[in-house]
């Protein structure tokens, strides 16, 4: 029997998959742009079968693409040598950043898929119910940071811009021991 996992699974046991690429399937679920079509569910997320969906970045053909990345995780418990966090709830807030990328079409372009790809993320998050994710219970906090060009991930990237959402999610796990 397991000593730790995520708190109400029966027996214990940690996420089945990274929650990031959880997050990614959740959203690619759930997205409701139809038009214009570049930004759609199947070409977005290049299928509408969520156990299809990888959440991997890739510097390609596509004008638009999407990928959550893990980027902290708080849990708030301080560990001094003591018991303190070797048994009960603990309480995580994991962010994440959800990654919006476009390629500049033309010279002047200011993006005019980006705000619309911002706003259904941003909605998706807010309306998020607790268990349409395995385990989370809530997101609580969403955060947009300023446009950038994505030369950071490498030459391969350049001409490509990235607007980056941070969203937190909350869960707790259970020790046991």
């Amino acid at each position: 029997m397991s000593t730790w996992g995520l708190a109400s699974t029966t027996p214990l046991q940690d996420f089945e998959a990274d929650p990031e690429d959880l997050i990614y399937k959740y959203l690619g679920t759930n997205w409701s742009i139809t038009s214009p079509t570049h930004i759609n569910k199947l070409s977005l997320f290049q299928t509408t079968t969520p156990a299809d969906m990888i959440n991997r970045p890739t510097a390609s053909n596509k004008p638009v693409w999407l990928w959550v990345q893990h980027f902290s995780l708080d849990s708030g418990r301080d560990l001094f040598g003591s018991t303190i966090g070797t048994h009960g709830f603990i309480q995580h807030n994991h962010a994440f950043q959800i990654h919006l990328f476009t390629t500049r079409l033309s010279m002047g372009l200011t993006f005019p898929d980006l705000g619309q790809l911002i706003r259904e993320v941003e909605r998706l998050i807010y309306q998020y119910q607790e268990g349409q994710i395995t385990q989370i219970q809530q997101f609580v906090h969403f955060r947009v940071f300023p446009v950038v060009e994505s030369t950071d991930f490498g030459e391969a990237w350049a001409g490509t811009y990235r607007v980056t959402c941070e969203a937190t999610a909350q869960y707790q796990k259970l020790s046991i021991l």
